[in-house]
């Protein structure tokens, strides 16, 4: 019997599948599965594994490499993972990542001392040689769904274990772009206890061309297209089950529209930005529940100043943060 099965997706991912499978077979946690799933990668990526997991002969008899035949994308992926898990509790890592050695031990020691339904964990960020962490810090008075629409409950699906007969009831998008918002709509729906581990156990590769970060004009278009599609799955969703109302998706739906940023000042760009979602053009600049670098930037767009002014505005904001510490 396994306590964790961690599901990892895999495509083109050669520079980085080895130190993510060497962080999950080094995991002091013994009863775990782990699941690979080759989405038709082209590159040496499944090769470089099956080399890795020679050097953990332990880890062998628990480890699973499934093969699609054709390129599916991510949520089907993570789909075909989870068809094959047979832990009570379930994880997603990227294969692109890594995490701590003592990641899954202590969410899941968590999971059974607070007899929990989902367990979240910290992140770090890496960019560039910058490390940026982030904690979920959701408002204990708030819904679980209220605090992910308003930006407080991250809906990044590889910091959590979560019960294995939850997750099942989940149905995946086949779209990329946005795929782990509309799995954690739905999960943080069926959960009923949620424990916060506050510790940074999970490591986030940004990866300069990777599908989130590829800002060619053609591929911006498609993934906001994308985007759209897989928002309307959680708010369709969540508005069936008269969990939220509309204003309360003002934040998502400016989520989308931000994918046009690193465009704007091309032809054409602002006026489709400005035409996704129009309804909140108005609404984000007097909502009280919009951050302000959120109604700032968006500002910035509107007055035709953004890229501009954007280098400017952060060079205040962190004199600003400067010297204000500089006080204490």
């Amino acid at each position: 019997m396994y306590k964790v099965s961690v599901v990892v997706p895999i495509y083109n991912v050669e520079k980085h599948i080895v130190r993510c499978a060497e962080s999950l077979f080094n995991q002091t946690l013994d009863d775990i599965q782990f699941i690979f799933v080759d989405d038709a990668s082209p590159d040496k990526s499944v090769l470089l594994l099956e080399h890795t997991l020679e050097r953990f002969p332990q880890r062998k008899p628990h480890t699973i490499i499934l093969h699609h035949s054709q390129n599916m994308g991510l949520p089907t992926a993570r789909s075909t993972g989870l068809a094959c898990v047979k832990a009570p509790y379930v994880a997603h890592c990227d294969s692109d990542d890594y995490v701590e050695p003592t990641m899954y031990e202590k969410l899941y020691s968590c999971a059974i001392q607070n007899d929990s339904d989902m367990v979240i964990c910290g992140r770090l960020h890496h960019l560039d040689g910058k490390e940026h962490a982030e904690l979920d810090k959701p408002l204990m008075k708030e819904s679980f769904i209220y605090s992910f629409l308003y930006g407080r409950l991250s809906p990044c699906v590889w910091t959590r274990l979560t019960r294995t007969d939850i997750y099942r009831r989940v149905i995946f998008p086949t779209a990329n772009i946005c795929e782990d918002v509309v799995q954690t709509a739905q999960l943080l729906t069926f959960v009923s206890r949620v424990f916060f581990l506050n510790e940074l156990l999970y490591h986030h590769i940004c990866r300069p061309m990777s599908l989130t970060t590829d800002n060619r004009r053609e591929m911006i278009e498609k993934k906001v297209q994308q985007g759209i599609t897989n928002f309307y799955l959680f708010h369709d969703f969540i508005m069936d089950r008269h969990l939220a109302k509309e204003e309360d998706f003002i934040i998502k739906k400016e989520s989308i529209r931000f994918l046009y940023l690193p465009l704007i000042g091309q032809s054409g760009v602002c006026n489709k930005y400005l035409h996704t979602f129009q309804e909140i053009n108005f609404c984000l600049l007097v909502n009280r529940r919009v951050p302000l670098r959120t109604k700032l930037f968006h500002l910035l767009v509107i007055l035709g100043l953004y890229p501009v002014v954007r280098d400017t505005y952060h060079f205040f904001i962190k004199v600003f943060l400067k010297s204000t510490l500089s006080l204490f």
